[in-house]
């Protein structure tokens, strides 16, 4: 009897997690170089050339996402347990290729956390796609987009699998997910492993669409992804260095508000005050002052921000 196939997405998430690893231990990404790092028992000298070598199962790890055993995965909890939480992240699960019925869905809903579980599930009981009576940032896609973690992006990817119709709700689903895909992407996932986990989805997922009334939104080039990466990672940064981006205010938290505002015009104010120092920002419409007045309600007292830009 042959075993049975493995789903490519557990080979995907083993290879993620070392990327991972070596990324925020700064670690060259090289089979040696991790087994070094957490079996160095493993490394032998040679009795012929006199040189160091490994067992080579860091290496198959790495090239072939063959599961760690408990030994190596005891290691990473010890030396690295963020790289188990993201490996372990509903994210993942959202991606397998298994067949799912509604029953097989609301109980992947419920394995998220509670508070993007109920998000999901109000969706699905009522979408209000075009209810006015309901504040945007009461629509529960909005909420999600403001949670912007693993389990938000789980929940999306799950509703977009499971609604293929009717049109307008997929529709509705898909143009939320892609909002905020890209910037979740450049936090969630290494430079390295990008190109190799966006193929992935757009290959299973993205391009399998039901025939809608417009294009698929998604790019099919890598490059012009890593591009948008790219902008996203440089736009948080500016955030970081003009302080807007704290520990009072999360990058998800920003992320949010420069979505429902006017981003190009936010961003074009950031790079004013960033380079050119003009710190006093103009009443525009929904631009940095509208996003910092924002920010401040979920501020603290004594950390708003205040007359330098006001």
């Amino acid at each position: 009897m042959t075993r049975p196939k493995k789903d490519p997405i557990e080979r995907l998430k083993v290879k993620y997690l070392l990327h991972y690893i070596a990324q925020v231990k700064h670690l060259r990404l090289r089979g040696y170089a991790l087994e070094k790092y957490f079996e160095p028992e493993n490394i032998k000298t040679s009795p012929n050339t006199g040189q160091l070598y490994d067992s080579g199962k860091w290496r198959r790890f790495l090239k072939y996402g063959i599961t760690p055993g408990k030994k190596s995965m005891s290691r990473i909890a010890e030396h690295c347990p963020s790289a188990l939480k993201a490996y372990y992240s509903p994210f993942w699960q959202a991606l397998t290729l298994t067949e799912r019925d509604e029953t097989q869905w609301h109980t992947f809903y419920n394995s998220l956390n509670e508070k993007v579980a109920a998000i999901a599930l109000d969706y699905i009981d009522k979408p209000r796609l075009f209810d006015e009576r309901i504040n945007e940032d009461n629509k529960p896609l909005n909420k999600l987009i403001r949670i912007g973690d693993d389990h938000a992006v789980a929940a999306l990817i799950a509703l977009l699998r499971q609604y293929n119709e009717p049109v307008m709700i997929n529709d509705d689903i898909e143009t939320h997910l892609y909002n905020m895909f890209f910037n979740f992407l450049s936090r969630f996932c290494p430079d390295s492993f990008f190109p190799e986990l966006y193929t992935y989805i757009y290959d299973n997922i993205f391009q399998h669409r039901p025939l809608l009334a417009r294009e698929s939104p998604w790019p099919d080039s890598v490059e012009v992804v890593e591009h948008m990466l790219w902008i996203e990672q440089k736009n948080t940064m500016m955030a970081e260095d003009l302080m807007i981006i704290d520990r009072h205010t999360t990058a998800r938290e920003f992320f949010y508000w420069k979505y429902r505002g006017n981003k190009p015009l936010i961003i074009h104010e950031m790079a004013e005050a960033f380079y050119h120092e003009k710190w006093k920002l103009p009443d525009s419409d929904q631009g940095l002052k509208w996003l910092l007045k924002a920010l401040n309600k979920s501020r603290p007292k004594n950390h708003k921000f205040g007359e330098v830009y006001f």
